[in-house]
């Protein structure tokens, strides 16, 4: 996707929501200056940082419109993170929507006990997606 296409339907999108428009644009400028090849996971933090925001919650209007449809450049991933066992598992969408719900438990990995609160273990990153990853090959 070129970023020239990309800024202007931000412009375009975000009008009207000036502070949202700009985090965008930010986190635009950063995934496509910054751009490493072996970038593979992107955070909260980290996003908050290249929109020049002091607070996770004053990006996230930012993340959900750069992770929609509109522009799908960051794919949303979960990981299951047991900092006293030092286990670390990717979960899916699908699933997490399912333990959401209450549809199913979640065993932790390497114990195999049930994780009643499941929430305070799973933790939120960001893939760059393949439109992404064009815009540090794109001129602007």
């Amino acid at each position: 996707m070129d970023k020239t296409f990309v800024i202007d339907r931000i412009e375009r999108d975000l009008g009207p929501l000036p502070a949202v428009r700009e985090a965008c644009l930010a986190i635009v400028e950063f995934l496509s200056s910054s751009w490493d090849p072996g970038l593979q996971r992107v955070t909260f933090g980290q996003l908050t940082k290249a929109a020049g925001l002091s607070e996770v919650d004053e990006v996230l209007p930012a993340v959900q419109y750069l992770s929609g449809g509109r522009l799908h450049l960051l794919e949303p991933k979960f990981e299951f993170i047991d900092l006293d066992t030092d286990t670390i598992e990717e979960v899916s969408s699908e699933r997490v929507r399912r333990l959401r719900n209450g549809e199913e438990p979640f065993y932790h990995p390497d114990t195999g006990e049930k994780v009643e609160n499941i929430e305070r273990s799973l933790y939120m990153f960001f893939v760059p997606s393949a439109e992404a990853r064009q815009l540090g090959r794109s001129p602007r």
